[in-house]
């Protein structure tokens, strides 16, 4: 048995918080730096800068965008 994540926990996790970002920025029309506040400290409980590079990692990739 491995250690550590969960590789599928961490891509559910990484979907969900794409969705929300998208969510917040292009439909409610929130502020960049409100929104990655919000994610981080109200919604998935990590790191701004955790949060920030999950954006930046996947936020263009096909993959996610088109379930958004």
């Amino acid at each position: 048995m491995t250690k550590g994540r969960d590789k599928k926990l961490i891509s559910a996790r990484n979907r969900k918080l794409l969705q929300r970002y998208h969510q917040l920025t292009e439909v409610e029309r929130l502020r960049f730096d409100d929104t990655i506040k919000k994610l981080s400290e109200e919604e998935f409980f990590i790191s701004e800068s955790v949060v920030i590079d999950i954006i930046r990692k996947y936020y263009k990739k096909e993959d996610y965008y088109s379930e958004i």
